[in-house]
C-alpha cells in the first residue's frame, strides 16, 4: 500500500521554512523586548542590572540563529514592530474618551522615553523635545480626564455640590 501525500515536497518544505521563520521571529523579538524592558527599569532606578549581560548575549544568539534560518537579519521593520505599541488595535474597544485618555497616555510615556534618551547620550536638545512631547501628554490627558468626569456627571444625574464657604477662624488674640 502506498500512501499518496496531498501535499508536495515543495509545500512541505516552504511551509518548514515560514514556521522556522517565525519562530526565529519570535525569538528576536522576545529577546529584544526582555532586554528593552529591562534597561528601561533600570534606568527608572529598578530592574534587574546583572541579567543585562545574559540579555545581551540571549539577543545576539538569537541575531545569529535568525540570520542562519532566514539568510538575512531581522530587518528594521520588524524590530521597530515588536517594540511599538498599535494604539489603534489596543484602544478599539474603548469609548473615544478612554481612547483620548490612553492615547495622551502613550505621549506622556513617549515624551519621558526620550527625555531618558536624549539625558543618557547628553544631548540638551532632544530633551527639550521630549519636555514638550511630555507636557503636550499631559495637557491632551487632563482634557480627555476632564472631559470623562464631565460625562460621568452628565450621566449620573448629579450636579456638583456647591463648596461650602470657608469660616472666617475668629481672632483670638488680644490687642492692647
Amino acid at each position: 500500500m502506498k500512501l499518496v501525500s496531498q501535499n508536495s515536497e515543495d509545500d512541505l518544505a516552504a511551509r518548514r521554512a515560514a514556521e522556522a521563520k517565525r519562530t526565529a521571529e519570535e525569538v528576536v523579538e522576545y529577546a529584544i523586548r526582555e532586554l528593552a524592558a529591562n534597561l528601561i527599569l533600570i534606568i527608572r532606578g529598578g530592574g534587574k542590572p546583572h541579567e543585562t549581560g545574559r540579555q545581551a548575549h540571549q539577543l545576539v544568539e538569537a541575531y545569529l540563529a535568525f540570520k542562519e534560518t532566514v539568510g538575512h537579519w531581522p530587518t528594521a521593520v520588524m524590530l521597530t514592530e515588536c517594540l511599538r505599541f498599535d494604539s489603534l488595535k489596543a484602544y478599539s474597544h474603548l469609548s473615544a474618551i478612554d481612547n483620548h485618555v490612553e492615547i495622551a497616555k502613550e505621549e506622556i510615556i513617549n515624551g519621558a522615553l526620550l527625555i531618558a534618551a536624549s539625558r543618557l547620550l547628553a544631548q540638551s536638545t532632544e530633551t527639550i523635545s521630549g519636555d514638550n512631547q511630555l507636557y503636550i501628554g499631559v495637557d491632551k490627558f487632563e482634557k480627555a480626564r476632564n472631559e470623562r468626569q464631565k460625562q460621568r456627571w452628565a450621566k449620573s444625574g448629579a450636579q456638583r455640590a456647591p463648596r461650602p464657604k470657608a469660616k472666617k477662624a475668629k481672632d483670638t488674640s488680644m490687642e492692647f
